[in-house]
Protein backbone atom coordinates (compact mmCIF):
# COMPACT_ATOMS: atom_id res chain seq x y z
CA UNK A 1 0.00 0.00 0.00
CA UNK A 2 1.11 3.60 -0.60
CA UNK A 3 0.25 6.63 1.49
CA UNK A 4 1.36 10.23 1.54
CA UNK A 5 2.23 11.34 5.02
CA UNK A 6 2.15 15.02 6.00
CA UNK A 7 5.51 14.60 7.75
CA UNK A 8 7.39 13.25 4.70
CA UNK A 9 8.98 15.77 2.33
CA UNK A 10 11.44 15.59 -0.53
CA UNK A 11 15.03 16.40 0.44
CA UNK A 12 16.50 19.79 -0.53
CA UNK A 13 17.35 19.76 -4.26
CA UNK A 14 14.44 17.40 -5.02
CA UNK A 15 10.80 18.08 -5.90
CA UNK A 16 7.59 16.08 -5.94
CA UNK A 17 5.36 14.40 -3.39
CA UNK A 18 7.00 11.94 -1.02
CA UNK A 19 5.06 8.68 -0.86
CA UNK A 20 5.77 5.94 1.68
CA UNK A 21 5.19 2.33 0.65
CA UNK A 22 5.34 -0.58 3.07
CA UNK A 23 5.95 -4.13 2.01
CA UNK A 24 7.08 -7.56 3.02
CA UNK A 25 9.46 -9.83 1.12
CA UNK A 26 8.62 -13.50 0.88
CA UNK A 27 11.11 -15.87 2.53
CA UNK A 28 13.63 -17.25 0.04
CA UNK A 29 13.32 -20.76 1.47
CA UNK A 30 11.43 -22.57 4.16
CA UNK A 31 12.54 -21.48 7.60
CA UNK A 32 13.76 -18.04 6.47
CA UNK A 33 12.11 -14.96 7.89
CA UNK A 34 10.20 -12.47 5.83
CA UNK A 35 11.60 -8.94 5.76
CA UNK A 36 9.48 -5.82 6.22
CA UNK A 37 10.57 -2.67 4.41
CA UNK A 38 9.65 0.96 3.95
CA UNK A 39 10.30 2.55 0.56
CA UNK A 40 9.99 6.26 -0.18
CA UNK A 41 9.29 7.39 -3.75
CA UNK A 42 7.79 10.32 -5.64
CA UNK A 43 10.74 12.72 -5.47
CA UNK A 44 12.86 13.74 -8.47
CA UNK A 45 16.16 15.62 -8.53
CA UNK A 46 15.93 19.28 -9.63
CA UNK A 47 18.15 19.69 -12.70
CA UNK A 48 19.56 22.65 -14.65
CA UNK A 49 18.30 23.24 -18.21
CA UNK A 50 20.50 23.03 -21.29
CA UNK A 51 21.03 26.29 -23.14
CA UNK A 52 19.62 25.95 -26.67
CA UNK A 53 22.37 24.91 -29.08
CA UNK A 54 21.99 25.98 -32.69
CA UNK A 55 24.04 24.57 -35.54
CA UNK A 56 24.61 25.44 -39.18
CA UNK A 57 22.33 28.18 -40.57
CA UNK A 58 20.41 28.41 -37.30
CA UNK A 59 23.60 29.38 -35.47
CA UNK A 60 23.76 32.48 -37.67
CA UNK A 61 20.11 33.39 -37.02
CA UNK A 62 20.06 33.20 -33.24
CA UNK A 63 22.21 34.94 -30.64
CA UNK A 64 22.41 33.07 -27.33
CA UNK A 65 25.32 35.07 -25.87
CA UNK A 66 23.16 36.25 -22.95
CA UNK A 67 22.71 32.58 -21.97
CA UNK A 68 26.39 31.61 -22.23
CA UNK A 69 28.78 31.62 -19.29
CA UNK A 70 32.38 32.21 -20.36
CA UNK A 71 34.71 29.28 -19.67
CA UNK A 72 31.96 26.88 -18.58
CA UNK A 73 32.49 23.31 -19.80
CA UNK A 74 28.74 22.79 -20.16
CA UNK A 75 26.25 25.56 -20.92
CA UNK A 76 23.45 25.22 -18.37
CA UNK A 77 20.73 27.52 -17.11
CA UNK A 78 20.10 26.99 -13.40
CA UNK A 79 16.54 26.33 -12.17
CA UNK A 80 14.69 29.65 -11.93
CA UNK A 81 17.26 31.51 -14.08
CA UNK A 82 16.38 33.20 -17.36
CA UNK A 83 18.22 34.63 -20.33
CA UNK A 84 17.40 36.42 -23.58
CA UNK A 85 17.49 34.61 -26.90
CA UNK A 86 17.83 37.12 -29.78
CA UNK A 87 16.80 36.65 -33.37
CA UNK A 88 19.57 38.21 -35.47
CA UNK A 89 17.65 38.36 -38.77
CA UNK A 90 14.41 39.87 -37.39
CA UNK A 91 15.77 41.83 -34.44
CA UNK A 92 13.26 40.35 -31.97
CA UNK A 93 13.99 38.54 -28.75
CA UNK A 94 12.40 36.14 -26.32
CA UNK A 95 13.16 35.40 -22.69
CA UNK A 96 13.72 31.73 -21.93
CA UNK A 97 13.38 30.47 -18.36
CA UNK A 98 14.47 27.26 -16.67
CA UNK A 99 11.51 26.20 -14.47
CA UNK A 100 12.28 26.42 -10.73
CA UNK A 101 11.44 22.72 -10.25
CA UNK A 102 12.86 21.41 -13.53
CA UNK A 103 13.50 17.66 -13.41
CA UNK A 104 14.51 17.15 -17.06
CA UNK A 105 18.29 16.92 -17.46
Amino acid sequence: SSITLPGWRCAPGYTGEAVASCGVTEPAKRGDSCVRFLELSGCAKIEPCSVPAFEGDEACRFNVSDCIKEGAAEQLLQPGDRCTLRCVSFGGSVTVTCPPNNTVS
